[in-house]
């Protein structure tokens, strides 16, 4: 078989891959629905040391070790 056919055939089969890719994608982002994290991040106050979430446990961050009356009230 020579060259030129070949190349040509590739050239359609890449294209036409290209195409149901392209209409793929197009569905995943229409399917896909909006991310939840900022909603999460809102409620689970986070450390001002480290920015981990904190835990209620005296005056100290669990993870950094962060003393929360050192910060701010807005802050912490």
């Amino acid at each position: 078989m020579k060259l030129g056919p070949r190349l040509n055939d590739l050239e359609k089969r890449v294209g036409n891959l290209e195409r149901r890719v392209g209409h793929l994608e197009g569905q995943a982002k229409r399917a896909s629905p909006p991310p939840a994290a900022s909603a999460r991040e809102e409620a689970s106050p986070r450390c001002p040391g480290c920015r981990l979430p904190m835990e209620e446990r005296g005056g100290r961050c669990v993870w950094c070790g962060f003393v929360m009356d050192a910060a701010s009230p807005g802050r912490a």
